[in-house]
């Protein structure tokens, strides 16, 4: 028995990686319920363009990730998550 453990596939994803990924989830058929949820408000085709313009981990969490923390506490954050989503929409 080998003490050698594989970890490459466990690792975190790659930039590349993660695009490659956020551009399946994007094409998944239960994207819509999923943007239901996460957007009640917007129409699903927001969450899917949003996926498919992401080009790295960093900017998922300050766009996707950030979008939805301001969603939880809109009262307090109208002006980000109106300017968020116009960048989206365009």
């Amino acid at each position: 028995m080998s003490n050698e453990v594989d970890y490459a596939s466990i690792s975190p994803y790659t930039d590349e990686e993660a695009v490659k990924a956020l551009r399946r989830v994007a094409q998944n058929p239960f994207l819509p319920i999923v943007s239901k949820f996460l957007f009640p408000d917007e129409p699903f085709y927001t969450l899917r363009r949003l996926l498919k313009s992401i080009n790295s981990i960093d900017e998922f969490q300050q766009v996707v990730m950030a979008l939805r923390m301001c969603r939880k506490t809109e009262n307090s954050w109208p002006y980000l998550i109106t300017g968020t989503l116009s960048l989206i929409r365009r």
